[in-house]
């Protein structure tokens, strides 16, 4: 059974991974929980924020989700750009070990051309 109050992603019939619709108080079950207390990293509802957590850090889930979505992209962006590096970079040693290849091809004709020559 998943455990209320936490952030967890579920999977879709499409297979595509969303926040889950049902994500409600731990302490009062039947409140959807609309914030986020940071200092607890719980997910509370409007009662809770307003009594237990007043104290604490705490965030609009929707703003939080919007935050996490915006941190997620910007890593995409940060591994596209390393992958795209890493691409180039493999294309050119791959260029590099063709030189290699040759260069070796051609040393070892040159060495059985001046033994046979002998």
């Amino acid at each position: 059974m998943k455990e209320r109050g936490t952030l967890q992603a579920v999977k879709c019939e499409n297979g595509a991974s969303r926040l889950a619709d049902s994500l409600y108080c731990k302490q009062h079950a039947s409140e959807r929980g609309n914030y986020f207390c940071l200092s607890c990293r719980t997910i509370v509802c409007t009662v809770c924020i307003v009594n237990e957590h007043a104290d604490h850090q705490a965030t609009e889930m929707t703003a939080l989700i919007r935050q996490q979505q915006l941190d997620v992209q910007d890593l995409r962006d940060v591994v596209q750009a390393r992958s795209d590096t890493l691409r180039k970079r493999l294309a050119h040693l791959e260029a590099l070990r063709l030189v290699i290849t040759t260069t070796t091809i051609i040393i070892v004709i040159i060495i059985v051309i001046i033994v046979v020559v002998r």
